[in-house]
């Protein structure tokens, strides 16, 4: 069963999306050709995460004009440990689990469709049908909470 996890088309799928994420990224972030949203917030409450500082003031009961109100802070904890692992590079881990959930997604809609073969779905059209949405797309160059949302909800519809 490992094997079967490890071969060549997912190794490759794989490393595709990963790359074209952190592609996606770095449009973002340094060329800004993408917009970047609501990501650099997330991070903000990640980096008073490391500095000991809690989530305030990223998340009060009764905020200030001064305060980042947000109740999804989910992704927070992605990126805080993230930059736990590596603080100047942070993107490359959270990137890395993107990708990991992406293929799992994957995974599981080739299974699908291996077990409903009358239906005739390409699994691989499909995943990136979903993938290459512009949505999906946006999210992912801002880092924000669907990056890591989206997929585990096509996975766990599958």
């Amino acid at each position: 069963m490992f094997s079967k996890k490890f071969n060549n088309q997912n190794i490759i799928f794989f490393t595709l999306i990963y790359t074209f994420s952190l592609s996606l990224f770095f449009l973002s972030t340094s060329f800004e050709i993408l917009a970047v949203h609501h990501g650099p917030y997330y991070y903000f409450i990640a980096e008073s995460l490391l500095n000991q500082n809690g989530l305030v003031p990223a998340v009060k009961l009764f905020p200030t004009k001064l305060d980042l109100v947000t109740p999804q802070i989910g992704i927070v904890f992605f990126i805080y440990i993230s930059k736990l692992i590596s603080a100047n590079f942070w993107y490359l881990f959270f990137y890395f689990f993107h990708a990991v959930c992406w293929l799992f997604v994957f995974l599981e809609i080739k299974n699908f469709s291996q077990k409903n073969d009358h239906l005739n779905l390409n699994s691989f059209l499909l995943i990136v049908l979903f993938y290459l949405q512009p949505y999906n797309l946006n999210q992912v160059a801002s880092f924000s909470n669907e990056t890591i949302y989206y997929p585990i909800l096509i996975y766990f519809f599958f």
